[in-house]
């Protein structure tokens, strides 16, 4: 199965199987809505600038530390909801890809059970193409498709956090032009959602609740991808192993 034919598989398991997009949609929105109480009640810690208020009095009262700490923690609460949607998603398609019905409760069970090899492989993969990104952007890039089927181990192949880091970047390095293509594509779609996320956010406030349902739409649709991706190219045979040269002794003759 070459990668247009992955498109369209993807294409048509989505459409028969629209349950394959409530995790990642529930998830974008809960994430939204994590961060904008996070946005109030940060904000609820600061104070207006004024005739006797001076920076070192604002620093003195705490109110910057405890707004970048409750910040902190609504992001990471943002971000645990995001990543459980994604599990749940690459559960869910794993199901569907393998011909079996769609289900949720099967699906929270599954990454249940792999959430901490997931939050590990999450920040650990995020470290690094953060690092990279930091590095003209480029390093980045070239990190987060080496490690694009990372999620994708955990959940499916059952992988530890670095087990599944290694395992993508094997998958990607033996199938090389076909990875290539593949995040190619996703990249491309990727463009496509986020030209539609902007279409929609002139429309005040339904727009930015439309724009989260196209978000969650995206990330169901590109985590099915890179499970027929990876079940793709783990089903092919492991590249032959090349035979060492056996040596003639120095006394038989050449023929």
């Amino acid at each position: 199965m070459n990668t247009k034919e992955m498109l369209v598989r993807g294409v048509n398991l989505s459409r028969r199987n629209i349950v394959l997009f409530v995790p990642t949609i529930v998830a974008t929105l809960v994430a939204g809505l994590i961060s904008m109480l996070g946005g109030l009640a940060a904000g609820s810690q600061t104070v207006e600038l004024g005739p006797g208020t001076g920076i070192m009095s604002i620093l003195a009262s705490g109110m910057v530390g405890r707004s970048i700490v409750i910040a902190m923690i609504f992001g990471a609460l943002s971000a645990i909801a995001t990543l459980l949607g994604h599990g749940m998603t690459i559960a869910v398609a794993h199901q569907i890809a393998d011909g079996r019905d769609a289900s949720l409760r099967k699906a929270y069970d599954i990454v249940k059970v792999r959430v901490v090899p997931l939050v590990i492989a999450s920040v650990i993969a995020g470290l690094l193409v953060g690092i990279g990104t930091a590095l003209l952007v480029l390093p980045g890039v070239i990190v987060a498709f080496l490690l694009m089927f990372t999620f994708v181990a955990v959940v499916a192949g059952e992988y530890d956090a670095l087990g599944a880091l290694k395992k993508s970047f094997d998958m990607v390095k033996t199938n090389f032009s076909e990875s290539l293509i593949l995040f190619l594509v996703l990249l491309a779609v990727g463009v496509l959602f986020v030209i539609l996320s902007a279409i929609f956010a002139i429309i005040p406030w339904v727009g930015a609740i439309i724009g989260l349902l196209v978000s969650g739409v995206y990330v169901g649709f590109t985590s099915l991808l890179l499970l027929l991706g990876y079940s793709q190219f783990e089903a092919l045979p492991a590249p032959a192993e090349p035979k060492p040269i056996e040596s003639k002794p120095e006394n038989e003759p050449n023929d």
